[in-house]
Parts: structure tokens; C-alpha cells; sequence
């Protein structure tokens, strides 16, 4: 058995030519790939990996990073003719074959050329070799911030390769072009489901949120599809663009606001009327708030707008209902009074003044 410190291989010794343009094959098409196609990349690269060095089948453990080093997902690949059942691998403890993991863990590659090399006290790792018939095993420790974050085995069950440092140094520079192409695509994943969950919640909430640039007067929304109902391409995009959108009964007081916002620097709440073809005005709700430079200027106004206008016509068609009850109430010849909660009068039709 051999084992390396993964920080002593360094990755442009013992390489062949071969080795050399099949990670930059590997790297180049990592650099291509949708993060929406990473296990079909991933399972590609050990298939062409196996396929350079011998290996009949190969695996790439993701393990979890809550300190239980458990293997979060799992990764595989296995020529044809190869029986071999992976699964049930995942939310296992890589502590349960604690030999291989207190290596693994001290940053060493591990390459068993048999199962003789196995040490007679590591019984869960000699059984699991023994039940896969593997001849030959390399175990690549990949660390991130510290942490183990992942490890790839390659094997060959039939036949024992001989795998010579070349091949060593070519799994380990190949754990690590895999390595930093998962960390790159799963952070496009969660940068791609954080804006779909914000655009959700947008959706849910009929908001939106946006940032605007006196300077230039620039003006961008928080990458979302639509804003009221205006599609992305056709949203304003300057202050002044924007204003074209809103009625000019409205720019007074968004004038004054932003006037008084300028000088104090407060946070601001402001209702005013959004303009959509086909639709006709929307009521927005605005709450904004200015950031200044050093030099006390106002460098960008950032807020949410939302869409009001089920509650203001809500509230305009219950002042219609008030007004026209004031209206039938005032008409009538008998005295009506009306009382609060607190028995307070706080309604009297003119028959009702009369009479007291």
C-alpha cells in the first residue's frame, strides 16, 4: 500500500502528455457545462478518467459539512460488465471504515494495490473490498476551507492496474479540477434558485424590489421577469423613464418626497399611481431609502414597490359606501345617532341635530 500527502503532489510532475490533455479536456469542459447538467458532467469525467487509467469504476462522495462527515451525495460510474451496487452510500458516516477516514482525513491518498495491504484491524474496509472483489482501490481527499469536502475512489475489480505515480498525481489533479467545478456550479444553482425564490416571493407579495442612481440617473430592477405587468425589456430604465409611467397629478408629491428624503436621509413611504398599457394605472405603495458617500451625497435610493390597488379600490369603494350612507342617512326625517364602541356619539343626521 502507498500513500501520498495530497499537498506534496505537485500537479505538474509525473504526468504524462496523455494525462495532461485529458484534464485540460476534463477543465475546458467543466468551463462549458450547465450547472443544470452537473451530474451527467460529472459522471462523464469518471467515466473518462476510468477509461485513461484502467479503473473499471469510480465514485465521487460529497460530504456534508456539519462536521458528521457524512457523504451528502453520491457520484458513480462503472464499465458495463462490472457488477457493482453503490447505493445505499448516501447519509452513510465515512467514521464507520475510521482507517480509511483518519487517513483520508490527514490529507492522504491512499492507492491499496490489494487487499493484503489492508491492515487485519480495519474490518469494515477489507469486508467492503472483499464483497466488491476489488483488486485495486485510490482514495483523493478533497479539502475546502479546512473541512473534507469530498472524496474520489477509483478501483478495478478483475485485473490490478499498475498504477505508477503518473497515474496518482493524474486522480488527484483530477479530484481537484472536479472539485472546483462542483463548488462553481452548485453556487450558479443556489445564485439561480435564490433569485427564482425572490422573484416568488415578488410575485406573491405583487412586489418588486429596485435601486436608483441619481448620478446618472440609472434605474434597475431586481432581475425579474415582469413589474405590474410590464415585461422586463419595456421596464423604465432611468428615473426619468420612469416618471413617463406615472401620472403627472402624482409628480408633485413624489417630488416633495424625495426633496425631504435628499435632506434627512429618513426611510420613506409613498402612494402614488403606475401607468400600464393594457391594463390602465396600478397603485403602488413605495418604501425607499437613501444611502449617502462620505462626502454626504446621495449616492443611490434603494426600495420595494408594491402592488396596492386591490386595497386602495377596496378603500375607494368603501368611501363610496360611507359617502352614500351619509347621503340616504342625511335625507331621512327621522333622527338617526350613531355611537362608538364606547358608546360615544360620533354620527348625527341633521333630523337627529334638531331634535337634541
Amino acid at each position: 500500500m502507498s500513500s501520498f500527502e495530497s499537498s506534496t503532489i505537485e500537479l505538474g510532475q509525473e504526468r504524462s502528455p496523455q494525462f495532461e490533455r485529458l484534464l485540460t479536456s476534463i477543465s475546458h469542459h467543466f468551463l462549458r457545462l450547465d450547472a443544470t447538467n452537473l451530474e451527467v458532467g460529472i459522471v462523464g469525467a469518471l467515466r473518462s478518467i476510468c477509461e485513461a487509467t484502467g479503473a473499471d469504476r469510480a465514485a465521487l462522495l460529497e460530504i456534508t459539512k456539519n462536521g458528521t462527515e457524512k457523504i451528502a451525495s453520491a457520484h458513480t460510474y462503472a464499465d458495463d460488465d462490472v457488477s457493482w451496487k453503490p447505493g445505499g452510500l448516501k447519509g452513510q458516516s465515512i467514521q464507520q471504515m475510521g482507517w480509511l477516514a483518519d487517513r483520508l482525513n490527514r490529507r492522504e491518498i491512499i492507492h491499496i494495490s490489494s487487499l493484503d495491504d489492508v491492515p487485519v484491524s480495519a474490518t469494515p474496509e477489507r469486508e467492503f473490498f472483499d464483497s466488491q472483489l476489488l483488486q485495486s482501490v485510490v482514495c483523493v481527499p478533497l479539502f475546502s476551507e479546512g473541512e473534507l469536502q469530498a472524496i474520489t475512489c477509483f478501483a478495478a475489480q478483475e485485473s490490478k492496474p499498475n498504477w505508477r505515480p503518473a497515474h496518482i498525481a493524474f486522480f488527484h489533479g483530477a479530484t481537484e479540477i472536479l472539485g472546483s467545478a462542483i463548488h462553481r456550479l452548485r453556487t450558479e444553482l443556489e445564485l439561480a434558485a435564490s433569485r427564482e425564490r425572490l422573484e416568488l416571493a415578488h410575485r406573491a407579495g405583487h412586489s418588486t424590489a429596485w435601486e436608483w442612481r441619481p448620478d446618472d440617473d440609472s434605474l434597475t430592477f431586481s432581475g425579474i421577469t415582469e413589474v405590474f405587468g410590464v415585461p422586463a425589456h419595456l421596464l423604465p430604465r432611468t428615473g426619468s423613464e420612469l416618471l413617463e409611467f406615472i401620472p403627472p397629478e402624482d409628480h408633485e408629491a413624489i417630488s416633495r418626497t424625495f426633496s425631504r428624503v435628499f435632506s434627512t436621509g429618513e426611510p420613506y413611504e409613498i402612494e402614488h399611481r403606475f401607468e400600464v398599457p393594457g391594463r390602465g394605472a396600478v397603485w403602488a405603495m413605495v418604501r425607499g431609502q437613501v444611502q449617502k458617500g462620505d462626502d454626504g451625497r446621495v449616492e443611490k435610493v434603494v426600495g420595494v414597490s408594491a402592488d396596492i390597488t386591490k386595497r386602495k379600490h377596496a378603500e375607494q369603494a368603501l368611501q363610496r359606501a360611507k359617502e352614500h350612507a351619509q347621503v340616504t342617512l342625511s335625507s331621512i326625517s327621522d333622527g338617526v345617532v350613531r355611537t362608538d364602541a364606547g358608546g360615544r356619539i360620533d354620527f348625527l343626521n341633521p333630523s337627529a341635530e334638531r331634535l337634541l
